[in-house]
């Protein structure tokens, strides 16, 4: 079978089923629980959390451990999804253990969803590679994820929470986070990033209800950050360094980060923590591809991170007008993710996704004008040639969902462009 039949049949199993654990569970009782071979941490959020599971890795890989790192979505390669020490999961090993899953299926009727059948695969490579720590991310929501199937990760953690996919989870942010806080297990320790006060509230009980010990910032572990320049304080331990992932919302991401890592493995250096925070790569998240012309590729694909994108550009490029490549899927709101960056765009460019949930042109272009901006519609290559002729004193910039900036960086980092 080969990778692209592979894939194939992972999205014949539709995106999305009714949320709940059943079906997950009842697969990892055939499968032998492969989920409690690997200890792990567990990272839910609204945003942030790929980029905090990601640092996690890094350090982790910089003390010597066999690593593993589970993340949704991808970038440009589906396999990017699972990952060993770095390196994305072999097609053939992919296919070999879909293969396993499949056949346990046929014993029952179960209608595995697609994050599911990617969620066993996950938990049946890092056993087979023998991982020896792991970084999970949360797919939706927390409580019903199919990741929470882990029954006792080493931690766990809420990263943030914001107003998203309301339609799934609660119009709220106490319904969101109570969502979220489901990932809290008896005994396990939760670390809880800046929250707004509504979610927090909520948040705080649910470690209570189940016996799971509780660290929050700025109240058990403080951070600091200039720039790259950033430092943390808590659990008896000082760390500095240069964080690789810039932003303002990256050194609070990194404070989790180093959160979980201490709870986790209290015994871990603080060489190793900083070394990885500063090595890790997380392509397409506040990632500066060019410099002449300056050019930026962000994969936001919510209000929250559209806002994060913002303050961290006023930071990096300030009083310099934007030059926006934007699309976004079908489910998102594109006149709340504009707003944030539209009083710095000077020149436009709209680009529908080829999916079958990208956004329509004609959508855009309204969402644009709510906004008080008018763009013109473009294709991918057209997005290439706009960001390359960004001129002196504008910053160009792709954001609005991994489905454009996946492939816009594609183009735009291939070998035949490097200069």
């Amino acid at each position: 079978m080969s990778i692209r039949e592979t894939i194939a049949r992972l999205h014949s199993r539709g995106r999305f089923g009714e949320l709940g654990l059943e079906r997950i569970e009842r697969l990892m009782t055939r499968l032998g629980d492969p989920q409690d071979a690997t200890p792990a941490v567990h990272v839910a959020g609204t945003n942030g959390k790929g980029s905090t599971a990601a640092m996690v890795e890094a350090a982790w890989r910089a003390a010597g451990y066999r690593t593993g790192l589970y993340t949704s979505p991808h970038l440009t390669d589906w396999r990017e999804r699972i990952q060993v020490m770095g390196r994305p999961i072999p097609p053939r090993k992919l296919a070999a253990h879909l293969a396993v899953i499949e056949a346990a299926l046929a014993e029952g009727s179960d209608p595995l969803t697609e994050f599911e059948a990617w969620t066993a695969v996950a938990f049946l490579h890092f056993r087979a590679e023998g991982v020896e720590r792991a970084a999970v991310e949360v797919g939706l929501g927390g409580r019903l994820d199919a990741t929470n199937v882990m029954r006792r990760p080493r931690a766990t953690a809420i990263v943030s929470i914001g107003l998203d996919h309301v339609e799934r989870l609660g119009g709220s942010l106490g319904s969101i986070a109570r969502e979220k806080a489901g990932v809290a297990k008896p005994g396990v320790p939760m670390v809880v990033g800046e929250l707004p006060e509504e979610a927090l509230a909520v948040v705080r009980e649910a470690p209570r209800a189940v016996g799971a010990p509780l660290f929050l910032a700025g109240r058990d572990f403080t951070y600091a950050a200039q720039g790259p320049n950033w430092q943390f304080s808590g659990f008896g331990r000082e760390l500095r360094t240069m964080l690789a992932l810039v932003g303002p919302h990256q050194a609070a991401n990194a404070a989790v980060a180093a959160a979980l890592l201490l709870t986790s493995d209290p015994d871990l250096k603080s060489e190793s923590i900083e070394a990885g925070l500063a090595g890790v790569r997380w392509p397409g998240r506040n990632e500066q591809i060019s410099r002449e012309p300056e050019v930026w590729l962000d994969a936001a694909k919510n209000p929250l991170g559209t806002a994060a994108l913002r303050r961290h550009l006023d930071e990096a490029a300030p009083g310099k007008g934007i030059r926006l490549v934007f699309g976004c899927l079908d489910e998102r709101d594109p006149a709340a993710l504009l707003a944030p960056l539209a009083d710095r765009v000077e020149a436009l460019l709209l680009v529908p996704i080829k999916d079958e949930r990208g956004l329509t042109g004609e959508r855009l272009e309204a969402a644009a004008r709510q906004v008080g901006l008018m763009g013109r519609l473009g294709t991918l290559p057209e997005a290439v040639r706009f960001l390359e002729e960004t001129p002196a004193g504008q910053v160009g910039l792709a954001t609005g969902s991994f489905y454009l900036v996946g492939p816009l960086r594609k183009l735009l980092v291939a070998p035949r462009r490097r200069r």
